[in-house]
């Protein structure tokens, strides 16, 4: 669960259906607030429409890890049922998100949610919704790509190889936030229980307990050639959303990406000039004169009361320099605001304003202006902004800057606006695709110029 930091950074709020994508199946999650340690959590979800669901999954990790790992979710009527690994007690929170795929490939899926981890029940809050958990239970675990075998952060028992091999043994599959994952696993079983997963082409150590008769047989080999890995880019960035005080330090981690000759470039003030390139996960220190990485160090104008704004651009390449190069950049916006920017109490009128934007119009990037005078870019996908807001009504104006001309949707989660009067949210203009008391899905036809307009409250 994310902490209330000098900035106003609150827990983000778990207690409301996340919207569900416009596209695609729709979800309907109530996000747990809590698990209890040393047992399974069992998470549901409903979709819509069912009979179009070809697979349902749920990603989750130990708050704040480097693996992702997925569990399929299995018809548990009238909804759907995944069921974890049992978090240890040493492990603080989790991080989760659902996601469905239809039959039509097209992907749906749930904001992250991080829910607490308690010794017992009775710890949680009353105001959060706690996990059922399950004292046995079998549960396939699918491995993120080099990933170790147990999630850190979970209990290894009842843990077994595939096909009778040791529990050090695992064979990676593909996992990444919003990515189809390849389907190898491990079995994690109950303690009263076991299970044996098999796979094609492993054969079980234990040997039969009779003998067979001796037999002339004729032996076939047949030489399978595994597909290459798909390009997954992935990019995960730490904090988010990522505002703070100097030296703020962030994560720039791109590891969960896939294929099969990556390269990573880093441009951490959005200059066009990449300031790091190799490794595929990075840590930079910002301050409100620059940011710092092995001694480089480099400028950003303020483009908000208060704050220094570094909108960073991330590439991830597959076989760079060659006929089957394939890229995709990663765009947003870090934020070093000074003491003068924290909310100091009940009293004071400055608010900080903070949302998740999933712009997904084709060959589009945006434009988001707040009460008319803090402005911040929203590139195409998802991104994270904060700005100073004010007590009380709060207008939001966002505005396609590009665009192909072809219709998408464009979401705003305002979850992480710790001081949101949840249910105040109310559209001035746009065509409104579902709307919630957080967060609001437009529908856009694609035209530069095309404009959306919202409003909300900030409480005392």
């Amino acid at each position: 669960m994310l902490n209330r930091s000098v900035l106003g950074v609150m827990a983000v709020a778990v207690l409301l259906p996340r919207l569900a994508d416009a596209q695609g199946v729709a979800i309907d999650h109530d996000a747990i607030g809590c698990i209890v340690a040393g047992e399974y959590p069992k998470l549901n979800a409903c979709f819509d429409p069912t009979s179009s669901v070809a697979r349902a999954r749920v990603f989750f990790r130990g708050g704040g890890g480097l693996h992702w790992y997925f569990v399929d979710m299995k018809s548990d009527a009238p909804c759907f049922a995944g069921v974890l690994p049992k978090p240890k007690p040493s492990l603080t929170t989790v991080d989760y998100y659902v996601e469905v795929v239809d039959k039509s490939f097209a992907e749906s899926r749930t904001a992250e949610f991080h829910p607490d981890v308690v010794r017992d029940a009775g710890e949680c809050r009353k105001d959060l919704p706690v996990a059922p958990g399950l004292r046995n239970a079998t549960v396939t675990v699918g491995a993120a790509a080099g990933a170790p075998a147990v999630p850190a952060g979970f209990s290894s028992a009842g843990i077994v190889g595939v096909g009778g091999l040791s529990t050090g043994v695992v064979a990676a599959g593909v996992v990444g936030v919003g990515a189809a994952a390849a389907g190898v696993a491990v079995a994690v079983s109950g303690d009263d229980d076991s299970t044996t997963t098999t796979m094609p082409g492993l054969v079980p150590t234990t040997p039969p307990t009779t003998a067979a008769p001796a037999t002339t047989t004729t032996t076939t080999t047949t030489t399978t050639t595994l597909a290459p890995p798909a390009f997954k880019p992935f990019l995960v960035v730490t904090p988010s959303p990522a505002v703070g005080p100097p030296p703020l330090q962030v994560t720039f981690n791109a590891c969960g990406s896939t294929g099969q000759n990556l390269k990573f470039f880093y441009d951490y003030n959005g200059d066009g000039t990449n300031d790091h390139q190799g490794p595929c996960q990075s840590k930079v220190a910002y301050n409100e004169g620059g940011f710092s990485l092995f001694g480089l160090a480099a400028q950003a104008p303020p483009t908000m009361p208060g704050c220094r704004t570094f909108c960073y651009n991330v590439c991830i390449y597959d076989n760079k320099g060659t006929a089957n190069e394939q890229f995709e950049c990663f765009e947003g916006c870090v934020f070093v605001c000074p003491d003068a920017f924290v909310e100091t109490g009940a009293d004071d009128p400055v608010r900080r304003l903070a949302w998740t934007s999933e712009l997904e119009v084709p060959g589009a990037s945006a434009q988001v202006v707040v009460n008319g005078e803090a402005a911040v870019f929203a590139a195409a996908g998802r991104s994270v902004s904060a700005v100073p807001g004010r007590l009380g009504e709060n207008r939001v104006e966002a505005q396609l800057v590009q665009a192909a001309g072809r219709a998408g949707t464009w979401r705003f989660d305002l979850s992480t606006t710790a001081s949101l009067d949840v249910g105040s949210l109310r559209v001035i203009a746009g065509e409104v695709v579902a709307i919630s008391g957080d967060g609001v899905v437009f529908r856009l036809t694609g035209r530069p110029g095309e404009r959306v307009v919202f409003a909300f409250r900030t409480r005392r």
